[in-house]
């Protein structure tokens, strides 16, 4: 279920524009949740988007507000991006994959 987030991973670690690494390791955070039975509207922004996952998911908080706001600078600025970023981006998303991972794991109580 969570293969959006394993192919391509590589891709992003040798990708050597950041700017197109973050917003791909975004898009795929998306794509895991819409696996995961939380697709997002088109009406909503980044943030709600993210506000939806954390009340639904048991998910890194503060990390995926760093990926999120990582992917609105990458998206709509030309503020400079590096290598750290695109790596804080890919470990982000490597989390969540870790996270719901456990979250099918745990029995439905």
């Amino acid at each position: 279920m969570l293969d959006a987030v394993e192919i391509g991973l590589d891709d992003l670690l040798h990708e050597p524009d950041p700017r197109r690494a973050i917003i791909a390791c975004y898009r795929r955070f998306e794509q895991v949740l819409s696996q995961h039975g939380l697709p997002r509207a088109p009406w909503q922004t980044p943030l709600e988007y993210l506000g939806v996952a954390l009340q639904r998911f048991r998910l890194p908080p503060a990390r995926l507000r760093r990926l999120t706001t990582l992917f609105e600078v990458a998206k709509f600025s030309m503020h400079p991006l590096g290598q750290p970023e695109k790596h804080l981006a890919i470990a982000v998303l490597r989390e969540t994959r870790a996270a719901l991972e456990e979250d099918d794991h745990v029995p439905a109580t």
